[in-house]
């Protein structure tokens, strides 16, 4: 896993897409409304001030929350918002900060009982991203680690688009070539938040186009990265990851 793929996967998201305060203050009962573009939002701010109050303080809100029917999902949010301080900490270079972190978020996400899709697909995205912290020795043992957690997530819900992402980024890194499209496609294919509950997760299918479209212009398939870059561009206009491909795109076409 690159790390310069997941900056540029976060760097600008949501820039846009909300008002963020370092003085804002959300009801509990509210604290989960809009949560992941209110991670987002703060993942922007953060880079543009430089200060990574504005993660922190939002992860505080989300960690306190203590509702019964809220509280797994809260633990859920708090391990995804730590996911985006790893990155800051990584893009400020406090590298051991950041493998803190990131070791907090994979541990809080093991300790959940009964896991679910999200929640396994999550912790395998933690997984995979934390290989390149851990000694060689380790580096095995933690990738299959990830690759049986996305594995239980699609045998749990087939049609999770973030499981199926994980699981084609996968094999996109093991160089599974054979595999890597059809799992793209197909992950492309499904809601990203079937319930339309803003509560839930809705992450990974701009990030999908992005993987498939690399995938594309690895294997010299220059049309089809054009044809995906733009159906990805239309679906997520304002994109940061996929913006920066375009001038890639159009380079590789006119070879």
């Amino acid at each position: 896993m690159k790390f310069s793929h997941f900056f540029l996967s976060f760097m600008l998201l949501g820039l846009l897409s909300g008002q963020l305060s370092a003085n804002d203050t959300t009801p509990p009962d509210e604290v989960l409304k809009n949560v992941e573009q209110r991670i987002n939002t703060a993942m922007s701010y953060a880079f543009m001030k430089r200060s990574i109050s504005f993660l922190t303080d939002l992860r505080a809100e989300i960690a306190a929350v203590e509702a019964p029917d809220q509280r797994r999902l809260a633990a859920y949010w708090t391990a995804y918002t730590d996911f985006q301080i790893t990155i800051y900490q990584l893009k400020s270079r406090k590298a051991e900060e950041a493998v803190a972190t990131l070791n907090n978020a994979v541990a809080a996400v093991e300790a959940m009982d009964s896991k679910n899709a999200e929640e396994l697909t999550l912790l395998a995205y933690l997984q995979d991203f934390a290989v390149q912290f851990v000694a060689p020795e380790e580096r095995e043992a933690l990738s299959k680690a990830a690759s049986k957690n996305v594995m239980d997530a699609l045998k749990l819900d087939g049609s999770n688009l973030r499981a199926n992402y994980v699981y084609g980024r996968q094999m996109f890194y093991d160089g599974a070539t054979d595999e890597v499209e059809t799992i793209l496609k197909k992950a492309i294919s499904l809601p990203a938040n079937p319930g339309n509950d803003d509560t839930q997760p809705g992450w990974g299918k701009a990030d999908t186009y992005e993987l498939l479209v690399q995938y594309y212009l690895k294997q010299g398939r220059n049309a089809d990265a054009k044809t995906t870059l733009d159906a990805g561009l239309k679906a997520y206009p304002d994109n940061y990851q996929l913006s920066v491909l375009v001038p890639e795109v159009e380079k590789s076409g006119k070879k």
